[in-house]
């Protein structure tokens, strides 16, 4: 992690880490229906199944922006983009 800190890529660790965990933030239902597509600076962008699917994520999507904040200890996420 220092390392990542040292040249600027804190950020980008991050980011990875929240791909990584995907499914153990969100579930296992939710990360089997949703995917993270991108994750431009703040932004996180994810593409659902489906529009039943796409409907969830939109009403859940301040609940996964404080999952994610939390989890991390800080903001690395303030919008969510579904497709």
């Amino acid at each position: 992690m220092q390392i990542f800190q040292a040249f600027g890529y804190e950020d980008e660790y991050y980011r990875g880490q929240v791909r990584a965990d995907w499914e153990e933030i969100v579930g296992q239902d939710v990360a089997s229906n949703v995917e993270i597509i991108d994750f431009v600076k703040e932004l996180l962008i994810l593409k659902t199944k489906n529009s039943v699917w796409k409907n969830e994520m939109l009403f859940r999507r301040e609940e996964i922006m404080r999952l994610i904040n939390e989890r991390y200890g800080k903001t690395l996420v303030v919008s969510i983009r579904v497709k």
